[in-house]
């Protein structure tokens, strides 16, 4: 019987150190910091039409100005359109 009791205990003292050895978390690589992508975005100073790309306004033929370069996550602010009186 104290045979049997020594097994016992050995026998959960190992399964307890192959239970931990699978349960601890593997080491993750360090992941390099997001690289910041700007995108450009064009504006019409007539009527507030936006584009992605250089050119003319489609709405009243005026040349399109590049608004001020913003990083990718946060939206491009485009001045508002004068109001007309």
């Amino acid at each position: 019987m104290k045979k049997f009791a020594v097994v016992f205990v050995f026998s959960l003292f190992l399964a307890s150190i192959a239970y931990a050895e699978t349960t601890v978390a593997p080491a993750t690589p360090e992941v390099p910091a997001a690289t910041e992508v700007v995108t450009h975005k064009y504006f019409c100073p007539m009527d507030g039409f936006t584009s992605d790309k250089p050119g003319k306004c489609e709405k009243c033929g005026m040349q399109l100005v590049e608004a001020p370069a913003m990083p990718a996550e946060a939206p491009a602010e485009v001045p508002a359109a004068p109001a007309a009186e």
